[in-house]
């Protein structure tokens, strides 16, 4: 197996690649929020210029529009942000990983508890493709 798993510093490059993730995720995640803000305090100025006759009723309409459209952008981002982040860097044990790992390449077949411990799903397309999916993501860089 070309994985080498008993290497010592192995579980610590995993980690320190996991945490440089995360702090890009959260630094996307303070980006975005700082964006939000942006977008709703230039809707907020907007209205004010609306209310004081100094921008037409069809133009406030079509500014509005357009930052609503920015702000439902940013909101998707921000939750899929989320999602990946607590799907996995926090739930991330490494250690319990490895020990795992190492049990099943003792084995010279696949089981179907490897199979049912590690795959998600399994999907063959028309032409005859196929994907795996795992039960853990895949960290960048490995």
């Amino acid at each position: 197996m070309a994985l080498n798993l008993s290497h010592p510093n192995m579980i610590n490059k995993m980690e320190s690649k996991t945490k440089i993730a995360e702090k890009k995720s959260k630094a996307r995640l303070q980006s975005i929020e700082k964006q939000i803000t942006q977008q709703k305090t230039m809707k907020q100025n907007a209205l004010q210029k609306f209310v004081q006759d100094d921008i037409s009723k069809k133009d406030y309409d079509n500014f509005v529009q357009i930052i609503e459209e920015k702000l439902q952008h940013l909101e998707f981002e921000k939750v899929e942000i989320q999602k990946i982040m607590t799907e996995s860097y926090s739930t991330t044990n490494f250690t319990v990983i490895k020990k795992q790992l190492n049990e099943f390449l003792q084995f010279n077949s696949l089981t179907k508890e490897m199979l049912l411990r590690f795959v998600e799903r399994i999907e063959i397309s028309e032409n005859k493709d196929i994907k795996i999916f795992y039960k853990f993501t895949k960290v960048e860089g490995l």
